[in-house]
């Protein structure tokens, strides 16, 4: 009787361990499916198009995968997108991170593809994000978004003139918990990637086909910086906000 517990016990273990073995090839031909439909998405993308980021290059920029995923949840809007536009400020540039021109207006946003939770008011310089990690809990400030992306609105009002419609957005990922105080909260400016498309319904600007291709066509040199243009940009902003 032992002897067959013991036989059985071997198959036993090394069907377990077959199908152990299969479900793997079956999890990493699944991922690697996925990866393949991502890419292929995204290199039929505008925003592939716009910026030539390559794949590897985008998933490991968790900025530009920000802007990516941000512009993938509108890629439906009928409208044209900017993304990347460095705008005279002064002595210096303001960058939008992604500009959407449609008929409901122009929408500048602020991509902030955080994780953990975020703290922050509105009349405050700074905001924090806090993440577990393996040591306890990290905090990280960051420039107040709303602060950030009201300088940009400013700046593309000085540029257009302000009677066309202008709205600033900020838009937080999936990977975060907002713990805004509510009446520090303003739906208007302010958003999360899962809500974006229903956030866009509430606003009617009222842009014709006209002035979205003259909109488009005077603000795209603004996405044609020099790589010298963009260090500056870079250095100015971390002298800044550090």
């Amino acid at each position: 009787m032992s002897k067959d517990y013991d036989a059985f016990k071997d198959i036993f273990l090394s069907l377990k361990k077959l199908f152990s073995r299969l479900f793997g090839y079956v999890r990493t031909g699944t991922d690697r499916l996925k990866t393949v439909g991502s890419k292929l998405r995204y290199r039929s993308s505008l925003y592939y198009r716009a910026t030539a980021r390559p794949y590897e290059l985008l998933v490991r920029s968790k900025g530009a995968y920000g802007e990516y995923l941000l512009y993938d949840r509108l890629r439906r809007v009928k409208g044209r997108w900017l993304f990347n536009v460095y705008l005279p400020k002064k002595e210096e540039t303001t960058e939008i991170d992604a500009l959407l021109i449609c008929k409901r207006g122009i929408f500048v946003f602020e991509s902030k593809n955080f994780a953990g939770r975020i703290y922050g008011r509105a009349d405050a310089k700074e905001w924090y994000q806090t993440v577990m990690t393996g040591k306890g809990i990290a905090k990280q400030r960051f420039f107040n978004p709303i602060m950030q992306n009201g300088a940009h609105k400013r700046a593309l009002d000085m540029l257009i003139g302000e009677d066309c419609p202008v709205y600033p957005v900020v838009v937080f990922g999936r990977g975060c918990r907002l713990m805004i105080p509510p009446e520090e909260y303003d739906p208007n400016v302010m958003t999360t990637l899962d809500r974006l498309p229903s956030f866009l319904k509430k606003f009617r600007g009222g842009l014709s086909d006209g002035q979205i291709d003259g909109l488009y066509s005077r603000l795209l040199p603004y996405t044609q910086v020099s790589d010298g243009e963009k260090k500056k940009h870079i250095a100015y902003a971390k002298e800044r906000y550090r």
